[in-house]
């Protein structure tokens, strides 16, 4: 199955907790899912000289600024983020 974008990071506790924004729910679950290594989902975080890479597994290394302004931020995304980044996609 191919990705319509890449993984993102929800904010699940203003989606999903509360209920701050949208209408989210969690329709299914897939048991023993693990990302395969190969996906190499990262994200970046920091500022001017202390740029960090992290995977969704929690691993870190120190990046350029140049390397970070080509990952996704770590930040959560909400309701309006996914949507916009959904209307792009198609």
């Amino acid at each position: 199955m191919k990705r319509v974008n890449s993984p993102i990071i929800l904010d699940s506790y203003g989606l999903f907790d509360k209920k701050l924004e949208g209408d989210w729910r969690i329709v299914a679950q897939q048991d023993g899912f693990q990302m395969p290594k190969s996906d190499n989902a990262y994200f970046c975080y920091g500022a001017t000289n202390s740029w960090k890479k992290i995977d969704v597994f929690g691993n870190e290394e120190s990046i350029t600024e140049n390397e970070a302004n080509k990952l996704p931020k770590y930040s959560p995304k909400g309701d309006r983020d996914v949507k916009e980044m959904l209307r792009i996609a198609f």
